[in-house]
């Protein structure tokens, strides 16, 4: 029964972040692969908290009130994003099932790898996480309590207010109601693994000139490099021991992702991208404080080939504006801040 309950809210949450990829893909006119349609959901809903929680930290408000105002915020966009699709029809695409059937085999056995047969190699790391999560939902709410001691937190810190990864789990925990363990060891490990097969596959695709068997071969390559060769010193290695960890999500899913969006914008000469860029820088310092430094120096790697083919002033305003939320919090970290 716990088997079915886990996999059903998995499914949930996957048809939830499909449905907002596919709009938004609609609205910008990206004319994506179908298979990202997740990627995009899930950035977006895990930005649209980050914009909802911080103020709701600062004024000290409930778990239970933040999560009504996110699920507010995000039928709002939902109305939003369909009203401007059905305004702006676009010609529809067909969509071969088969395509994806090896992306799909490769996500389910990792699932099954994931549920049955994986641990964690860091208690530590994972242990403070859950703890975050688990005292965020029984006390209703943000971090206003530390997860070791169990008490009350003095001053209002801002170098947490940023970061809502664990605070955006525990709202979806209190609101499906599920338990924290359960939650971040079964359901969002499976998210991750389900982000990062999707984002290889589409790297691959556009590398390779829409190759699909150059694309599957190069997704079964990467997974079966992730299960055989990992270490504590590679990226592999959070992603099947400390999977669903902020420096997992921010090393698997973000950097990757970061990169398939410049290599969107070399490809596609596309730059309503930089907006998914955006999107995804602000949302990966959501994840983990790493990433207001390593964020900054991947993209500026990553977008050297964009440097050669556009305006370099163009270029280097863009990706200002991707900076501007981690050079943000980085200039909070240098300077101390804290309310009662």
């Amino acid at each position: 029964m716990q088997f079915l309950w886990i996999y059903g809210v998995l499914f949930l949450l996957l048809v939830i972040y499909c449905i907002f990829g596919a709009l938004i893909d609609r609205v910008l006119k990206i004319r994506g692969n179908v298979s990202l349609y997740p990627v995009i959901g899930y950035i977006f809903t895990s930005l649209c908290f980050q914009v909802v929680s911080i103020p709701m930290q600062l004024l000290k408000c409930s778990l239970s009130l933040t999560t009504y105002v996110y699920l507010a915020v995000l039928a709002l966009w939902l109305l939003c994003f369909g009203w401007i699709a059905k305004k702006n029809p676009v010609e529809k695409e067909k969509i071969v099932c088969s395509d994806f059937l090896v992306l799909a085999v490769i996500i389910v056995i990792q699932w099954a790898l994931l549920l049955y047969n994986m641990c964690y190699g860091s208690t530590w790391d994972t242990s403070q996480y859950i703890g975050q999560i688990s005292t965020a939902v029984y006390t209703n709410t943000m971090n206003q309590y530390e997860p070791y001691s169990g008490k009350m937190i003095s001053s209002f810190n801002w170098k947490d207010c940023f970061v809502v990864y664990e605070m955006h789990s525990a709202a979806i925990c209190r609101l499906l109601h599920i338990h924290p363990l359960i939650f971040f060891h079964r359901i969002l490990a499976n998210i991750e693994i389900t982000l990062v097969s999707v984002i290889y596959y589409n790297i691959a695709m556009l590398l390779f000139r829409q190759d699909k068997k150059k694309a599957n071969t190069t997704l079964i390559l990467m997974t079966v490099l992730n299960l055989f060769s990992y270490s504590l010193f590679t990226w592999s290695g959070f992603l099947f021991i400390r999977t669903a960890e902020s420096k997992s999500m921010l090393a698997n899913v973000i950097l990757p992702l970061l990169l398939l969006w410049v290599v969107y914008i070399v490809k596609e000469k596309d730059n309503r991208i930089y907006i998914l860029l955006f999107g995804t820088a602000a949302m990966g310092l959501g994840i983990s404080k790493s990433g207001a430094f390593v964020i900054p120096a991947a993209l500026v790697l990553y977008s050297i080939p964009v440097f050669r083919r556009d305006r370099f002033w163009g270029t280097v305003l863009r990706l200002s504006a991707c900076f501007a939320p981690c050079i943000l919090y980085v200039f909070i970290y240098l300077v101390p801040l804290s309310s009662a």
